[in-house]
């Protein structure tokens, strides 16, 4: 009789997995989250960038990274989001390669959704965003013999996904905020637009642990040394009404 508990309670929780969505936010999906590739070397002194993107409705304003892509079989992306209203969808992120323009996206629809796209495949869409409120939100993907994408807000872990190899990302391609792409470089919807700030935005070449994310939501000014890119003005342009504003500082 033993024997056939053992085996219902294993049966019900792999049902219960990360596929269909249960367990968010919980110490269980907590255990998903793979340790980091290499062993992070933290800075006390992580830059400080903030920029206000002030206008609703148009396909002016944004900031295009101008650091180059490299593909992208595994990354991190974390930054700081504070969205002002909740009238139409915010696209925060949008990369685009060749082949696709949704190679990777992060759109907030709604006060209750927000999409994670890869290569055109939504792998996460739960996601709740009050208004006039700033969030730390981290997105950790990996296109390995396992893909997983895991979805972090406010150093808790909200969503985990499973996929596969064509998760991974092209190089060579357009990254924009505040936009999205519809077309590689344009084709901006007024409907997708930011209104808002992003703040201390960064993206890593690998996959950063649950303990570096948790890290960085407690303490803005730390962060792992080994990023690919943050919104310094040397990286990146700003275009339209786009402008930086006072970030924190860090002692």
């Amino acid at each position: 009789m033993k024997a056939c508990y053992f085996v219902i309670t294993i049966i019900l929780l792999l049902r219960s997995g990360p596929c269909f969505g249960y367990y968010k936010g919980s110490k269980f999906m907590n255990r998903l989250h793979p340790k980091a590739s290499t062993s992070s070397v933290f800075t006390d002194n992580c830059p400080q960038t903030s920029f206000e993107f002030p206008n609703s409705k148009q396909t002016t304003d944004y900031i295009r990274v101008k650091t180059r892509i490299p593909d992208l079989p595994k990354f991190t992306v974390c930054g700081w989001y504070n969205r002002y209203e909740a009238a139409d969808q915010d696209s925060l992120i949008s990369y685009s390669a060749a082949g696709g323009a949704n190679t990777f996206t992060f759109i907030v629809i709604n006060a209750n959704r927000a999409d994670v796209q890869l290569n055109n495949h939504i792998i996460a869409e739960n996601l709740s965003l009050k208004t006039n409120r700033e969030y730390h939100i981290c997105i950790v993907t990996y296109a390995e013999s396992s893909a997983k994408s895991f979805l972090y807000v406010d150093g808790e872990l909200m969503d985990v996904y499973n996929g596969n190899n064509a998760w991974a990302v092209k190089g060579g391609g357009v990254f924009i905020l505040g936009q999205e792409q519809d077309g590689r470089g344009g084709r901006f919807d007024p409907n997708q637009s930011v209104r808002g700030t992003i703040s201390n935005f960064m993206l890593w070449t690998r996959a950063l642990s649950e303990e570096d994310i948790v890290k960085m939501y407690q303490n803005r000014c730390t962060c792992p040394t080994d990023y690919l890119f943050t919104l310094e003005d040397n990286n990146i342009e700003l275009f339209g009404g786009v402008s930086a504003i006072q970030p924190r500082t860090c002692n």
